[in-house]
């Protein structure tokens, strides 16, 4: 999956809010790059539910995953994603999240 130890897993909003609101990419190229730069250090990566959410809107993030990220999304069944979830969600039935928010999860 990846060379480091502990790579950080995007979300959808990385992606749909970098690009609506603080990293354009015809303004902040350099971000997406980074992005990139990062996940083939192994640094980075998302899921394939992340990547179906994006496809869900013909837009540049869309665009963008698609012609430059595709290869970075991990799918959920994957061992070390199941395992890396399992640990997610036993964090949250600990918490004090209110009994909503925790199904939300």
């Amino acid at each position: 999956m990846s060379n480091t130890q502990n790579p950080y897993l995007l979300d959808t909003n990385v992606f749909i809010e970098a690009a609506k609101h603080y990293y354009a990419f015809d303004l902040a190229p350099s971000f997406w790059e980074e992005l990139v730069s990062n996940a083939k250090k192994g640094c980075i990566l998302s899921i394939d539910k992340v990547k179906a959410e994006l496809d869900e809107k013909e837009d540049r993030p869309k665009q963008w995953t698609n012609d430059d990220f595709v290869q970075w999304f991990e799918p959920v069944y994957a061992t070390d994603v199941l395992g890396e979830y399992d640990k997610i969600m036993k964090w949250v039935e600990e918490s004090d999240f209110v009994d909503k928010a925790k199904k939300d999860v």
